[in-house]
């Protein structure tokens, strides 16, 4: 058709050039797709796994470990550099992720779509694995890597194991696809896979080592049904070698096995003496085959690995030769001493490695290792930006893992994974056993082949047996997951998200032999011969089949009741529908044969655990998936951290604006809240010790450990906030033995609770009390509170979330600075050092004596704090350490000290339960007490339960605080018991850990009764005269024991508040003077004190122990 912009010419013209090639923005999209039913299957399902990992990403709060991922990686990205730290596994996720943030901004959905995208990936990766899976197969596996529960959760999770395993498959494709063509390229796709799995964590040596070990065992297999060469000693030396590999491999599983169990000894004889035969079974084969080895891919591949992975092994040799190597562990700690001997041993490996690599595969090493290399430096050293990334990625890597497994983190039992995987990846695990059932049926079966015929020609080589491929890769599947759980139950550390490996090794078995079972049933027939209606029928009947089987409770014929005839009734209808569908059954069963409605029913039931996983995943992912509840949910952020951010925010903005408020956080909150206090600019980190500085602000957070330092700083100026931070499933599943697993098996009541567990996640006890839990508690400045107008209500009702006496001392708050230390400040156990002093006293010259406390000895110093002489050693009577000559002079962490008038030195020997007496100069003298429970009551003469304070009276007896049994016991100065006061109780003149203990000139007697949080007042016969409440000596930790000092001449009673930092200072009727410390270690703080005397003149000297030091003050006037 001629148009008016076509030239006459050219429209009569006959052409003659060839047609122009059609551009492909000209072809349709089904024509450039080419899709059919399976690609546009492949698409949905990739699509799906997009959407269920990028959808409400972000909602979840970012938990402990995530935050350190995204803070590091957003240092980077904000220009502040990135150093590789092995204890947070690899750099692969820390130097990408800062790509999402340019990509998509900083927030809690960005930091998290890289793991997405991996995950995503890692169903796509299953589309090359369809050779040898199968079309239906392969989709399977894809499906359930999508649906899976632990796999969906991690790649909503900044964690390294999906970027692992999404490595993992990739690596499983390419050795595969080398082994199927032997091309170059897939062989440097390996390398690739190999090295970027390095990049994410230490499992990636794991799975090298499991994909390196089936190599060497497929190689054998080949070896093992190849005709060798050799003319006529061939059959003899092929019979050898079967004998030695016969032999060899179930002495190294059995070793293997014994050692998972920790039966070490056996497991590595067995182990040693297997590797033994296996060694000689290779050197066979090297001497018979020689190049004739070059014929079998899986040797390529094998040294391949091992030459990669050869240099990471440079911290084994370092740790077997017993060189240091905790050092690589982190930047900045690497000497030069640790240079010289990392490298030595590096440099060796590489040339080793080097030499092999290259002596095997030429060229073709140098192009894939040069590869591997190259990704490996420049993301270790986060493009040569840091050095010590060699050091710390090469050596460190794996050094902290092989610590690590040491150290048990987690403290799981060897069975864990046997609980965890079948709650979450039941269809994976279910399908991958009926595969291996397949596998090992289809081996039987198989005819014994026939032997191959040796070659007689000496100098020729012997032509493989066709071992194909796909026979390989079916024995893979099932290597693959029997590995993961041998491995896995084996290591020390074990952890809910290793659980992705699970799944991971067990997909692609299940969803092999699933594949094939869908493919065996004449689907085009399916309509006619009613095959749907078995598939219908079959979860129907198991349903049935559980209304037979009730709970004892339910159980039919019980009674005339009317729950129990409605009990009744319905057994009998169960009891009809299921008589029913068997008829129905045996029906379809029939008239399909047995082969079919086998396949049939095997379809049905995956059908029917499909539906149940997908119940599971969703229930886990996008419900409970903060929540301890499921047990997946380990260490994890609570939902609390979103609450409270969200009330900082709400401050801030109706405040100062924006995000300019200051906050002040300590180190037991740093994570994650270091994550979104990231665009707070005026934030203040003040770690364990908080200072007035880093406390002078409207929004303060501390962690439990740290709440007792804070609150002197804050006073009653703050409102208080409890929130939980970090929490925990329950546990209560270690220490299982076989006895307590039959009575929960035959007890009905803790069968309903373990399927209240595991169907429903259902609990007996709310999570609020669950343990362990990680607290935190935020202080709001209430002038700032009253400016965010719907605040007033919870801050009023906040006042009294702190549990303290309404008695308020900060009016008394003074800031006394100590004029003498006595001690260095740091532990130690030189003369004049001390470690952890508990308790001083001070006798008529001035003269200071210490009870150190760390160091098992008294110190004695003159007035000017000079060093005079010391005595006592560590003894330990409950078992004996140290002990000579009966433990005389010897102590356990002593607690009291006093001096009498003679110059006599009582020591409280606290946990060795007794009191020693010395002359002023530290000989022994005598001793008295043993271990004794009174139950805290008055009884027993002369036995203790750790007693502290030590008090010579007016009298001139010895007066010692019996604390574990809540009493007083007289002594003369020779150990002869008199008469004892108090017993437990809260009532008047009783005690509950009573501590510390003085008289003033009068003879009245004052008690420090902790735990009741009040000071006793008695007579000098111990009379009950009067009482007054301590807001303070909360807690009931073992380092919270209060001692206390009178001074008669100004009539004052000191008493120490440990854990609050603090002296307060008391008139002799109880009425409050003054308090000062704070925590710290300046002149005018205290770190921990727990004992308190006073001189001669007046000055008061505290024990600070934590601070290891002695402080003199000046008198309170």
């Amino acid at each position: 058709m001629q148009t008016l912009d076509t030239p006459v010419s050219e429209t009569h013209a006959p052409s003659t050039a060839p047609a122009a090639r059609a551009s492909f923005l000209d072809r349709t999209l089904v024509q450039a797709l080419r899709l059919d039913w399976e690609k546009l299957a492949w698409i949905a399902l990739v699509i799906i796994a997009l959407l269920t990992r990028v959808i409400g990403l972000g909602d979840r709060p970012m938990s402990h470990d995530e935050s350190l991922h995204v803070v590091y990686s957003f240092q980077l990205f904000d220009g502040r550099g990135y150093q590789h730290q092995p204890m947070m596994h690899g750099p692969l996720k820390f130097v990408l992720n800062p790509v999402m943030y340019f990509l998509f901004g900083v927030n809690d959905w960005s930091a998290r779509i890289l793991v997405a995208l991996f995950g995503v990936a890692m169903v796509a990766f299953v589309w090359m694995l369809r050779p040898w899976l199968g079309r239906t197969g392969a989709l399977l596996t894809a499906l359930m890597y999508t649906i899976s529960p632990a796999l969906l959760y991690h790649s909503r999770y900044i964690r390294d194991e999906v970027l692992l395993t999404s490595l993992a498959v990739l690596l499983v494709v390419t050795m595969f696809r080398y082994l199927a063509t032997r091309k170059t390229g897939w062989l440097i796709g390996v390398a690739v896979s190999l090295g970027l799995a390095f990049l994410t964590m230490e499992a990636a040596f794991i799975f090298g080592g499991i994909f390196g070990i089936f190599l060497v065992l497929a190689l054998a297999a080949q070896l093992w049904a190849a005709a060798w060469p050799g003319g006529q000693t061939a059959a003899a030396r092929r019979q050898a070698f079967r004998l030695l590999v016969g032999v060899s491999l179930p002495l190294l599983a059995a070793g293997l096995l014994l050692a998972i169990f920790k039966q070490l000894v056996a497991g590595i004889a067995l182990l040693a003496l297997g590797g033994g035969l296996a060694l000689l079974a290779v050197g066979l084969a090297i001497g018979v085959w020689r190049w004739g080895l070059r014929r079998f891919a899986e040797l390529d591949l094998a040294v391949l690995l091992l030459t990669l992975v050869m240099p990471f092994l440079s911290a084994v040799v370092l740790k077997a030769l017993g060189w240091q190597i905790s050092q690589f562990n982190n930047p900045g700690q690497v000497t030069l001493e640790l240079v010289w001997q990392g490298g030595l041993i590096l440099g060796l490996l590489f040339i080793l490695s080097g030499v092999i690599g290259y002596f095997w595969l030429r060229q073709r090493w140098l192009i894939a290792a040069g590869i591997f290399w190259v990704i490996e430096v420049l993301f270790f050293t986060t493009f040569l930006t840091n050095g010590q990334g060699i050091g710390t990625g090469l050596i460190g890597s794996l050094g902290y893992w092989i610590d690590q497994q040491e150290v048990m983190r987690g403290g799981q039992p060897w069975y864990y994974f046997y609980m965890l995987v079948p709650l979450y990846e039941f269809l994976p695990m279910l399908l991958s056993l009926a595969g291996l059932v397949a596998w090992i049926a289809a081996r039987l079966r198989r005819a014994p082949a026939a032997p191959a015929a040796a070659m007689s020609d000496a100098g020729a080589t012997a032509e493989p047996p066709a071992v194909s491929v796909q026979a390989l890769f079916e024995a893979f599947l099932v290597f693959w997951p029997a590995a993961t759980w041998a491995v896995f139950t084996w290591v020390g550390e074990k952890m809910p998200w290793h659980t992705v490996y699970f799944a991971m090794s067990m997909a692609p078995l299940g969803g092999w032999w699933l594949g094939r079972i869908i493919d065996r049933i004449d689907w085009r027939g399916a309509r006619r011969r009613n095959i749907f209606w078995l598939m219908a029928l079959t979860p129907l009947f198991l349903i049935a089949l559980k209304a037979l089987l009730p709970p004892a409770e339910e159980r039919p014929f019980a009674g005339v009741s009317v729950n129990q005839l409605s009990a009744t009734a319905q057994w009998l209808l169960a009891l009809v529908v299921t008589l029913a569908l068997i008829y129905f059954l045996y029906d379809r069963v029939t008239a399909l044969g047995v082969r079919e409605s086998l396949r049939t029913v095997a379809v049905s039931l995956a059908a029917l655990l499909l539906v149940l996983t997908l119940g599971v995943s969703y229930r886990f992912n996008y419900i409970n998936y903060d929540y301890p509840i499921e047990p997946m949910v380990y260490a994890h952020a609570t939902p609390d951290i979103r609450l409270a951010m969200a009330q900082i925010e709400e401050i801030s903005r109706k405040t100062v604006g924006d995000h300019a408020i200051r906050v002040a956080y300590d180190d037991e909150s740093t994570w994650p809240l270091e994550w979104y206090f990231r665009d707070y600019p005026n934030k203040v980190y003040f770690g364990a010790s908080p200072s007035r500085d880093s406390m002078d602000s409207p929004i303060v957070i501390v962690g439990d450990p740290n709440t007792r330092k804070a609150r002197p700083y804050l006073g009653d100026r703050y409102y208080e906030f409890n929130y939980r931070l970090i929490w925990w499933p329950r546990e209560t599943y270690k220490d299982m033995t076989l006895e307590r697993l039959w009575q929960g098996v035959r007890d009905p009541a803790q069968r309903k609770l373990f399927w209240d567990v595991v169907i429903h996640r259902r609990y007996t006890t709310p999570t609020a009390t669950w343990d362990p839990i990680k607290r935190f508690t935020m202080f709001v400045r209430k002038d700032v509170a009253a400016q965010v107008w719907d605040w007033g209500a919870p801050t009023v009702a906040a006042e009294g979330l702190s549990g303290e006496p309404s008695i308020s001392y900060e009016s008394g708050q003074r800031t006394i600075a100590a004029s003498q230390q006595i001690g260095l400040g740091v532990p130690g156990m030189a003369p004049g050092q001390f470690n952890f002093p508990r308790a001083v006293a001070v006798d008529g010259a001035g003269r200071v004596y210490v009870a150190d406390s760390g160091n098992n000895r008294i110190q004695v110093f003159d007035a000017n704090g000079a060093f005079l002489r010391e005595w006592g050693s560590t003894c330990k009577l409950d078992t004996g350490e140290g002990c000579v000559n009966g433990g005389q002079g010897q102590f356990n962490e002593p607690w009291g000290i006093a001096v009498g008038q003679d110059g006599s030195v009582y020591v409280s020997d606290t946990w060795n339960h007794r009191v020693q007496k010395f002359t002023n100069s530290g000989e022994f003298v005598t001793t008295w007490g043993v271990f004794g429970s009174t139950g805290g009551e008055l009884g027993q003469e002369s036995i203790f339960y750790g007693p502290r304070a030590i008090t010579i009276g007016r009298d001139g007896n010895v007066y010692v605080m019996d604390t574990g049994n809540k009493r007083v016991q007289m002594f003369n100065p020779d150990g002869v018991f008199i008469t004892q006061w108090g017993g437990g109780g809260v009532v008047d003149g009783r005690f509950d850990e009573p501590v510390g203990l003085g008289q003033d000139a009068n003879g009245n007697w004052y008690v420090a009764d902790t735990w009741n949080r009040r000071i006793q007042k008695f007579s000098e016969n111990f009379q009950y005269i009067a009482q007054w409440p301590i807001n303070g000596w909360g807690s009931q930790s073992v380092v919270n024991k209060p001692a206390l000092a009178v001074d008669s001449a100004r009539g004052i009673v000191y008493a120490v508040d440990p854990e609050n930092y603090r002296v307060l200072a008391f008139g002799l009727d109880g009425t409050f003077k003054a308090t000062w410390g704070l925590y710290g270690t300046d002149s005018t703080s205290f770190a921990l004190p727990t004992g308190i005397a006073v001189g001669p003149d007046g000055k008061v000297y505290v024990a600070d122990g934590d601070a290891h030091r002695i402080l003199v003050f000046p008198p309170v006037e």
